[in-house]
């Protein structure tokens, strides 16, 4: 399996599991009520795409309001889009700028 689409199904965790699709370039997670990433997620290091976010007019408490990523995120070094638009985020882990191949992230 190469894409997972988990989006809108009001779910509230990422089970550590997710960590053994290694073979995942695409993960859509938005539009669940996630507050925070299991470190296994970092594991997934095909994974080009990976979205977490939610759209303005949608935020509630029933949406993703993440309040930090993991720390391992700099292990995602394929990652070239990164959705994170309308958490709860007040920083983000310095490691991130060690994913050289980002061309587009979205921290609305």
């Amino acid at each position: 399996m190469t894409e997972l689409r988990l989006d809108v199904n009001k779910l509230t965790e990422v089970p550590e599991e997710i960590g053994n699709l290694t073979n995942l370039s695409k993960l859509w997670l938005s539009f669940n009520k996630f507050t925070e990433l299991p470190k296994e997620i970092c594991n997934l290091i095909n994974l080009v795409y990976l979205d977490v976010g939610v759209v303005p007019f949608t935020v509630s408490e029933e949406t993703n309001q993440l309040t930090e990523l993991p720390e391992e995120i700099d292990n995602l070094t394929n990652l070239t889009e990164l959705y994170l638009s309308y958490n709860r985020l007040p920083k983000l882990p310095e490691k991130i700028s060690n994913l050289k191949k980002l061309t587009a992230i979205d921290l609305r």
